[in-house]
């Protein structure tokens, strides 16, 4: 019984590790159910933290991403939901662009026009 009880404690911990996330997480992000989930809330960063395609819900509100690059999604492929608020984003010309996403936050961000791209499938904005 107690061995039962220490592997499922391992193998909870390990399913809220960094596990797809990778080894390089940035402090203050975890990651979460099986690695589709990442937040990184108020964790000081200025760029977005190593994605990958199992990804499908990424949280780095509150920090302080000023641009994010041409293509800065591609390797979150499963990417539904991006929230960005509260960031100084100026700039993401080509950074959104073919991203499947259902849900987008950009609100308290610095940006003064929305970047060009068609979401065919976005349900919030």
């Amino acid at each position: 019984m107690e061995l039962a009880v220490a592997l499922g404690a391992i193998l909870l911990l390990a399913g809220g590790g960094a596990g797809a996330c990778g080894p390089q997480l940035p402090e203050g992000c975890v990651c979460a159910d099986a690695s589709t989930r990442l937040r990184c809330r108020a964790a000081g960063l200025t760029s977005l933290p190593p994605l990958h395609d199992r990804l499908i819900e990424l949280d780095v509100s509150g920090n302080n991403i000023t641009a994010l690059p041409p293509g800065a999604l591609q390797p979150a492929a499963s990417l539904r939901d991006l929230n960005l608020s509260a960031n100084r984003l100026e700039a993401a010309a080509g950074a959104l662009s073919g991203a499947a996403l259902l849900r987008l936050w950009l609100d308290a961000c610095a940006l003064r026009r929305l970047p060009d791209a068609s979401w065919p499938h976005l349900q919030l904005l």
